[in-house]
């Protein structure tokens, strides 16, 4: 799926976190509000997420405490 975090999160469908698997996208509001940025979770707790310094593992939980957590969300 290509375009920005938005559009991705335009295509998508909500998830409930309970019902999350690997491969549904997580979002997160980071530099504006709304869908600014997303990853793909793995499982655990997991998402992987590209940014300025490459692509890293990271964790939900500590990500919710930096930014405004969006939602889970899948391809449909």
């Amino acid at each position: 799926m290509t375009g920005t975090a938005q559009a991705q999160y335009n295509k998508t469908r909500p998830i409930p976190e309970d019902q999350i698997k690997p491969g549904d996208l997580v979002f997160f509001s980071t530099y504006k509000p709304g869908p600014s940025h997303v990853g793909m979770y793995v499982g655990n707790g997991q998402f992987i997420n590209a940014n300025d310094s490459g692509i890293s593992y990271s964790s939900v939980k500590e990500w919710k405490k930096l930014y405004p957590f969006l939602r889970f969300r899948r391809i449909q």
